[in-house]
């Protein structure tokens, strides 16, 4: 009897990055791509390198997604705070840290990240910093195989790049979008983006009542502190104000990200009537942001894409419990004047010490715009118009109210 074996040159495991540099900034999260060859199911990810560093992460990949890839979210804000109490009110765990995207979970890819002992064993991250993961170009190091990390950042199979650069507060810009497509523009960044792009969202210092009144923070390295706000539910806490007794008590923005101060707070958000707006010796309208409800109110946020979108529903500012004080609900048929103002107090975030520094005004980052809040109105170009019926037909409005309203 004769038998024939076929014999075949298999690779050897390998793992790759998708993106040899990934770019970031501090407070911002990154996305990193990891790709296997056919040879490779596991493997090891190490994000910079404690030795000439000062911060590492030790990945463990357990398993890749249907087309042999995986990427890992890498928390800047709080990176090298899971042993730390800066973040007093909440733990940081190391999943807070380093997570699996949603849709490489729901194909079975899955990493493991050991907090460690704090004893220098290999599954230590780092937990103790002293201020934010500072700017910098940090290695990235993949190896296919599972626990030996000083092996991975010795002989990786690949190395990358993780660029994180110093954050900026830049301007707060005021969008505008239907209560008809509010749902398809406000899913996530990438939506809101695609809103604009489609004419569905767009960029105006005029609101009609009753449409949605979206501020881009356009600061970079928000996204960090957004998202671990969510992941921890304290984003639905946020706007919590018990006890409050005046203005400056109310729109404590993420007040559970930090201590248990009620002057310990990361962001404040104020919306507010203007004075010119308002009239003399009358008080001023100023939103609860804790009386808004749920479905009136949206952080947009996306790990791994840059921004941080606040949309408020201004049909709710037809609700007299939504101001502050004993301010009135807006008339239908009035028109107003708001500012929003957005500060960043947050002393991680700003790299600041409390105890240390007196005038924290100073340190602080505000960022603001001024917007008309208008009645709902509409008007032929033409009246009457003179029209014989046809498929043909096209009559011309002008209105302020947003781009796809139904009417």
């Amino acid at each position: 009897d004769t038998a024939t074996i076929e014999v075949e040159d298999v690779d050897d495991a390998e793992l790759s990055f998708v993106d040899s540099t990934i770019e970031t900034t501090q407070g911002g999260v990154a996305a990193i791509t990891v790709e296997a060859n056919d040879a490779a199911d596991s493997g090891t990810l190490v994000i910079g390198d404690e030795g000439d560093f000062g911060y590492q992460a030790n990945v463990t990949i357990d398993d890749f997604n249907d087309d042999d890839q995986i990427t890992i979210y890498f928390n800047t804000y709080t990176a090298g705070l899971s042993d730390n109490d800066r973040l007093s009110s909440n733990d940081v765990d190391v999943d807070d840290i380093v997570w699996v995207d949603e849709d490489d979970l729901d194909e079975d890819a899955g990493i493991s990240l050991d907090e460690g002992s704090g004893d220098g064993d290999e599954g230590e991250v780092t937990d103790d910093l002293e201020f934010l993961l500072s700017s910098g170009d940090y290695d990235l190091s993949v190896l296919a195989e599972e626990g030996d990390f000083s092996e991975t950042i010795d002989s990786p199979d690949d190395v990358g790049s993780l660029l994180i650069e110093e954050r900026q507060t830049n301007d707060l810009n005021i969008w505008t979008a239907s209560d008809d497509t509010a749902d398809d523009v406000l899913g996530d960044v990438e939506d809101v983006l695609a809103g604009a792009e489609d004419g569905n969202v767009t960029q105006r210092d005029l609101i009609a009542q009753d449409d949605w009144n979206i501020h881009e923070l356009d600061a970079t390295g928000l996204e960090g502190a957004f998202i671990y706000a969510e992941e921890t539910d304290s984003l639905t806490d946020m706007f919590e104000a018990d006890g409050a007794d005046d203005i400056s008590d109310y729109n404590n923005f993420f007040s559970a990200l930090q201590g248990e101060e009620d002057n310990e707070r990361a962001f404040r958000l104020r919306v507010r009537e203007t004075r010119d707006s308002a009239g003399p010796n009358t008080e001023r309208r100023v939103v609860q942001l804790d009386q808004v409800d749920d479905d009136d109110l949206e952080v947009v946020t996306t790990p791994g894409e840059s921004g941080v979108f606040v949309a408020l529903n201004t049909d709710a500012w037809n609700d007299d419990n939504v101001f502050q004080a004993d301010s009135d609900a807006l008339d239908e048929e009035d028109d107003y004047e708001f500012n929003t103002n957005f500060r960043v107090e947050d002393s991680w975030l700003l790299e600041f010490d409390e105890d240390e520094d007196d005038d924290l005004d100073e340190l602080y980052q505000a960022i603001d715009s001024t917007y008309d809040v208008e009645e709902r109105t509409g008007e032929f170009i033409q009246d009457p118009y003179n029209a014989t019926a046809s498929e043909e037909v096209e009559f011309t409005a002008d209105t302020n109210i947003a781009p796809a309203s139904e009417v």
